[in-house]
């Protein structure tokens, strides 16, 4: 499925503890579950952030890739095999049409990175709650998460992550 995509959104460096992180430009390669419904999935995630532009590629077995999102404020490109790409202001509105159902979209850029995305949130003993979402930091490799759990009632996203480049 077409997952951990995200909108660009307006980033700023954050605290963790006594740390800035910066969360301009950056990358990751890891792991995402899925679980809606009847349907599960895992695909392997390389994600790229650079400021406000963004390329996520979702892989399948023996790393063959399923999608691809890139994206800049206001316009967002899916590729998917064997189909013309698609094209929206934003990702939530594309994968709501590829995958019928609601995903993180915007703020996942922020909690990707173990903090909240702009806007109200609660804090939680293991994580936050914003948006409808409940997100549990699961595991850190010093000041990043790498492994974390967001569930709302119609869907389970598990994310391991691998590798950080800063």
């Amino acid at each position: 499925m077409l997952l951990m995509l995200l909108s660009a959104c307006v980033s700023r460096p954050v605290m963790i503890g006594n740390d800035v992180v910066d969360d301009q430009v950056w990358s990751m390669s890891g792991k995402l579950g899925v679980s809606a419904g009847r349907e599960h999935g895992t695909f392997g995630v390389n994600w790229r952030q650079d400021n406000d532009r963004y390329e996520i590629n979702l892989l399948g077995p023996l790393g063959v890739g399923v999608a691809r999102v890139s994206g800049e404020p206001g316009r967002v490109i899916l590729d998917l095999p064997r189909e013309e790409p698609r094209t929206a202001n934003s990702a939530a509105d594309l994968l709501y049409d590829a995958l019928g159902f609601d995903i993180p979209v915007a703020p996942l850029r922020y909690w990707i990175r173990g903090n909240p995305a702009p806007g109200p949130y609660q804090p939680t003993p293991g994580g936050l709650r914003q948006m409808g979402w409940e997100i549990e930091y699961l595991e850190y490799a010093g000041r990043l998460p790498v492994k974390m759990r967001l569930t709302r009632p119609e869907v389970k996203l598990v994310m391991v992550v691998r590798k950080w480049v800063n």
